[in-house]
């Protein structure tokens, strides 16, 4: 074995796994009741699929839910602790070592090494993934391989191995890998997409390759790629949103204005109709809660419920989403419309921010406007119709 010193610095130096961002903070006690107990039954069984696809439209709260999984996974006080472990990767589109595909699996295995650090039941897998490390000739190995021998070697042959030496098919022990975001990933040109199926395409071999005491806990949106790949192999979880919602997500909505408003004196019946207009979608609420909160309370309440009330229920998630970022910038601009340069400042912000809340390139017509703006052309520019 070559000599390398300390060997959880020598697997990080090799691995080099990506630095994850700080996660969501979740939602508050008693919310999401029914997916997080579908969640524990998965968890524990070994009759289901290993694999666990939780999909919904952006801002359904699907990271809110893959954070809460690990943290309750982490928590020294909670039931799992003792048995269950978890590593994470959390995709961000546009942070270059968050939307590679390639970055994820040895990310991944230096997560599950590093639980040999508190738990010698991993100690096993480390052996494991340090005698591939020391047997390449590479230097850059993992790096120069391919996402399929990245599986292999650093996730799927050490996680069997455990397995088989230290847990039967009966064990309650579990090791549990949560990818959130699949569909943020850098689908940019064609090697990124070559990338990006390979990466799907061993996702199916978890499914196949690895015992059901290995779980596996994706979400994303419901994108045909991602749906055809995963569809017949994983158990799927929906969040529904729009005219779909449940009963149970209006009800954590409502809960959760009522937690933030509670030391205002807004009205049951208008925290009913926000729950309601947000139809699932807690990005909607968060975001209604952050923009009253930061102002006169009073008045921006009645302007978020007097444009749902023009609004009515025209339009999808994405233009709901539309029309009160719109209508925030609008307000950020009109009260700015005396202040030249911070309004041509905030200007060319916009015109680098807007394409990616809208998920679509502007035209060229559209980014003049923007760049020579007064606060109606912000409006009309964000607004989805347009």
């Amino acid at each position: 074995m070559k000599e390398r010193g300390d060997d959880m610095s020598f697997l990080r130096n090799k691995l080099e796994p990506s630095d994850q961002l700080r996660m969501d903070n979740g939602w508050m006690d008693g919310s999401r009741e029914t997916v997080m107990s579908t969640v524990d039954t998965w968890l524990e069984s070994c009759d289901e699929p290993n694999v666990l696809w939780l999909s919904g439209a952006p801002g359904a709260g699907k990271s809110a839910i893959a954070s809460i999984i690990v943290k309750k996974l982490h928590d020294s006080s909670s039931e799992f602790d003792k048995t269950y472990n978890c590593a994470k990767f959390f995709i961000k589109r546009g942070h270059t070592t968050l939307d590679d595909p390639r970055t994820i699996w040895r990310s991944i295995a230096m997560g599950l090494v590093d639980s040999s650090l508190t738990d010698r039941w991993y100690r096993s897998l480390k052996v494991d993934v340090l005698e591939v490390m020391t047997q390449r000739v590479s230097n850059l190995y993992p790096k120069d391989v391919s996402i399929e021998d990245q599986f292999r070697d650093l996730i799927c042959r050490p996680l069997n191995n455990l397995f088989k030496l230290t847990a039967g098919p009966s064990s309650s022990r579990r090791v549990v890998v949560v990818i959130d975001a699949l569909d943020e990933c850098n689908l940019s040109d064609t090697e990124n997409q070559e990338q990006w199926s390979a990466f799907l395409g061993t996702v199916v071999r978890w499914s196949t390759e690895l015992p059901k005491t290995c779980k596996l806990f994706l979400t994303s949106r419901l994108e045909s790629a991602i749906e055809e790949k995963l569809k017949e192999i994983s158990r799927p979880l929906v969040l529904n949103t729009g005219n779909d919602v449940s009963d149970e997500s209006i009800r954590d909505i409502e809960l959760l204005f009522k937690k933030r408003f509670e030391e205002k004196k807004v009205e049951q019946k208008q925290i009913e109709e926000l729950a309601k207009y947000a139809a699932g979608l807690f990005i909607w609420a968060t975001t209604v809660i952050e923009y009253v909160n930061h102002g006169d309370f009073g008045d921006r309440l009645e302007e978020v419920l007097a444009n749902m009330s023009a609004a009515g229920a025209r339009g999808g998630d994405s233009d709901k989403i539309g029309m009160l970022y719109g209508q925030i910038l609008f307000t950020v601009a009109w009260e700015r419309r005396n202040h030249p340069k911070e309004l041509d400042r905030l200007s060319l912000v916009l015109a680098s921010v807007i394409p990616g809340i809208l998920r679509r390139p502007l035209p060229l017509r559209v980014l003049g406007i923007l760049l020579s703006p007064n606060p109606e052309a912000i409006l009309w520019i964000t607004s989805p119709t347009n």
